[in-house]
């Protein structure tokens, strides 16, 4: 259980937090071959061994999870990333040049400012939602 609750905690931390993988990058070229190495020595030890690969494969989905929420993360930075490009090149073709700041763009050429990637907002003093891209 303990393992779990750290490999949580660092998967927020590191995915939503930092947002950069460096956590998971660690623990995938440090941490694990280390418990590796360690596992491989407690091998006579069936009941051990069961216990040590199990916690290995928590820290190995950690570490998935992280690289694909990273990479939805982008996927969503860059789709919202477009829009706005589209809406300066509209801008531009209307006006000439391109807008001095994105405030302008709102609202004939963007409903609102999209954020750059996914955001936490509060509903309520008990509820988070997260926010994914929108069409």
């Amino acid at each position: 259980m303990k393992s779990i609750v750290v490999a949580v905690s660092l998967s927020i931390i590191d995915a939503f937090v930092l947002n950069q993988g460096i956590i998971a990058l660690v623990i995938l070229f440090v941490a694990l071959p280390f418990m590796a190495v360690r596992t491989i020595k407690k091998r006579e030890d069936s009941v051990e061994l069961k216990k040590r690969l199990i916690i290995m494969a928590i820290y190995a989905t950690m570490v998935v999870l992280v690289f694909a929420s990273n990479h939805l993360n982008n996927v969503i930075a860059k789709n919202r990333a477009e829009v706005i490009i589209k809406a300066c090149e509209q801008y531009k073709l209307k006006n000439g040049v391109y807008p001095p700041e994105l405030s302008v763009l709102v609202p004939e050429f963007l409903k609102e400012i999209p954020t750059a990637k996914y955001t936490f907002y509060l509903i309520n003093s008990d509820t988070l939602r997260l926010l994914t891209i929108t069409d």
